[in-house]
Formats: structure tokens, C-alpha cells, sequence
């Protein structure tokens, strides 16, 4: 995740994607501040986020573009920095009889999730600037590590049978202590890609609970659902 800082009697950092934003051909539907500073007094800083309807960071922002009121008052900003800090991310798979469903060549739903998975993280390989977690229910778990290899490790570590694995919101409660511990930089992202067959039964006050740890923190949670007892083809 990419960062601006701002600097005047505010500095701020913007979170941004991989690909160049025209900040006035966006609309913005996401602003969060974080990390506030006053260590260098007069001097803050803090750090931005900024995104669009589409959820996409806005890019190519200019001090001009961001107005900081204190009290109602107008400060101006001296200085915009955009900067690439890495999220922490976590990522929870709850296998279930959904997963275990295989193709005409013996291929399960299972092997393409954690194959997709693998070739992301091989992607990442050289990067150490992320936070990365892993937990499967009834399998390996790993927690905030940088090295994408040693996370790539621990997914291939798996045994889960998903055909007799019984999915449960259990490891998206623990996923959600690991992501909320502190970041090892200040301004990175945090975010919770929870990987799940239809949950039913499930008590609706269970999932209130999660919405509730995850506010403070502002941690969204990014929902895969691998649903439908019937075949596929791939």
C-alpha cells in the first residue's frame, strides 16, 4: 500500500494503488486519518487515505488538493509525499463440502483457491514490505510475517480434507485479534480476506460481534464465498 505525507503544521501520508489516478476524474467516497504525530510540534504528522467509489486510492494528489480544518480553522498543508508502506493482511480460510467439489480432471475447488493464492504470493516474492498472515481452520496458521516465501510454506503445509470440514466463524474471530496488533510501520494498511462456504445457522449476534471488533481498527473484511453443491467446470 502506497503513502502520501503532508507537511506543514500537518504532515500527512496517502495510501495509494499501482496505477496512476487523476484526483480530479475521481470521485471520493473513502477518507481516513491515522497515526496522528506530534513529535516534531509544531510540526504534525498524520497519514491519509483517500479513495474512490470503486474502491481504487486516489492518486497524483497536490497540497493545494487537501484542506485540514482544526476548530473550524484552515491550516494549510506545506508538503504531500506519497508513500508505499504495505498492508497487513490476513487471510482466513474456513474449508467446507463446497471446497472439496472437483472438475472432469479431478481438480477440486480447494486446489484452484490455494493455487490462486500461491501464485499471488510468489508475485510478491523480492517484496518485504507486507505484513502477512495465514489461518485455515483445522490447519496451519502463521502470523506477520514479511517473507512471502515462508507464508507460501505454511499454505503448502495444508491436509485439510474440505469434504468433511466443518466451516465455522471461529478463525475469522481469531483472524481478527492477529490483524489488530500493532503494525510494524506506522500508516500501513490492514485488511481480512475471509474465504468461506455459506455459513447457516450462524448466529446473527456472532456476526454483529465482528463488525464490532473491527471498527475501531477500521478493518474491512473482504468476503469469498464458495457456494453451490453442484458442479463446476474450469
Amino acid at each position: 500500500m502506497r503513502k502520501y505525507i503532508l507537511g506543514c503544521l500537518l504532515l500527512l501520508v496517502f495510501s495509494s494503488l499501482w496505477y496512476p489516478l487523476s484526483a480530479n476524474a475521481q470521485s471520493i467516497s473513502f477518507i481516513r486519518l491515522s497515526d496522528l504525530s506530534i513529535d516534531l510540534f509544531p510540526q504534525v504528522q498524520a497519514y491519509l487515505s483517500i479513495r474512490d467509489d470503486q474502491g481504487n486510492t486516489i492518486h497524483e494528489l497536490t497540497p493545494n488538493q487537501v484542506k485540514i480544518l482544526e476548530n473550524g480553522t484552515p491550516i494549510s498543508v506545506s508538503n504531500l509525499q506519497e508513500l508505499q508502506n504495505g498492508t497487513q493482511l490476513m487471510i482466513v480460510i474456513n474449508p467446507g463440502e463446497t471446497f472439496g467439489i472437483r472438475n472432469s480432471q479431478g481438480i477440486s475447488r480447494y486446489d484452484y483457491i490455494k493455487e490462486a493464492l500461491r501464485n499471488w504470493a510468489e508475485s510478491r516474492q523480492g517484496s518485504t514490505i507486507d505484513d502477512l498472515s495465514l489461518s485455515i481452520k483445522g490447519g496451519p496458521e502463521i502470523s506477520h510475517v514479511s517473507d512471502p516465501n515462508e507464508w507460501i510454506r505454511a499454505l503448502a503445509m495444508d491436509q485439510v480434507d474440505a469434504r468433511t470440514a466443518e466451516p465455522s466463524l471461529d478463525s475469522l474471530f481469531k483472524a481478527i485479534t492477529v490483524i489488530s496488533d500493532p503494525t510494524p510501520r506506522p500508516g500501513m494498511g490492514r485488511a481480512i480476506l475471509f474465504i468461506t462456504p455459506p455459513l447457516e445457522g450462524q448466529e446473527n449476534i456472532s456476526l454483529e460481534n465482528i463488525l464490532a471488533q473491527t471498527k475501531p481498527n477500521q478493518i474491512p473484511i473482504h468476503i469469498w464465498i464458495v457456494a453451490s453443491a453442484g458442479t463446476y467446470s474450469a
